[in-house]
């Protein structure tokens, strides 16, 4: 009988995780607790968690739950180093050596009345540029999106790339920008626009290729 117990215990707890794992979300305080009170693998939980982030925070109230729950050591340092981001950059990587244009890859997830924007500068500069226009993310939360990091005397810079969702306004204001600089042929720099949730990393330009 005890046998049988343990099996059905195993069984739930591994259909509990699969089934967080399957929402392909960041998992919740209420979940972690769920599958620890189902004494599934802590293993198991801590490479779930490693794939798809913690949505909270190890507050003193959070962390003594967990730890009443039977939380390890090791599954509350991945809570801890695994936090969500609801945007980020997936490419290029922080320091990556890039030429003329960027390719910039990244998931977010819809931020209702928000539009998500890339900007560029060359990092000792003050002002910034918009790249393409708006960026439309896929069903599955990924967007992509160009950058044209300035002229070949600004080979062995470094350019700092943000994406950044943005007001109606903003979004409004980089459209005629871009609309403008398309008809004249000239696209002055300006100040990076407010915006949450961002995202920002520092590439190296190596070549004008």
């Amino acid at each position: 009988m005890r046998t049988y117990r343990r099996l059905l215990v195993s069984l739930v707890a591994a259909t509990l995780v699969a089934g967080a794992a399957a929402a392909q979300e960041p998992f919740t305080l209420d979940q972690v607790l769920e599958l620890l009170e189902a004494k599934a693998d802590q293993e198991e939980i801590i490479e779930q968690i490693e794939s798809h982030k913690a949505d909270f925070e190890l507050s003193r109230e959070n962390l003594t739950a967990l730890v009443r729950a039977g939380a390890s050591d090791a599954l509350l340092e991945a809570i801890e180093a695994h936090p969500y981001q609801p945007l980020v950059i997936t490419s290029p990587a922080e320091g990556a050596e890039v030429g003329a244009y960027a390719r910039v890859t990244g998931r977010s997830q819809p931020i209702p009345g928000k539009h998500l924007w890339l900007f560029a500068h060359r990092k000792d500069l003050a002002v910034w540029w918009p790249q393409s226009g708006e960026i439309l993310l896929e069903e599955d939360g990924t967007w992509q999106q160009s950058a044209f990091l300035g002229q070949p005397q600004d080979v062995g810079f470094d350019f700092e790339l943000v994406v950044r969702w943005v007001s109606d306004d903003v979004h409004r204001r980089m459209v005629d920008y871009l609309s403008r600089g398309e008809a004249t042929g000239h696209f002055p720099g300006i100040r990076l626009p407010d915006g949450e949730p961002s995202a920002t990393v520092t590439v190296r330009k190596t070549s004008h290729r």
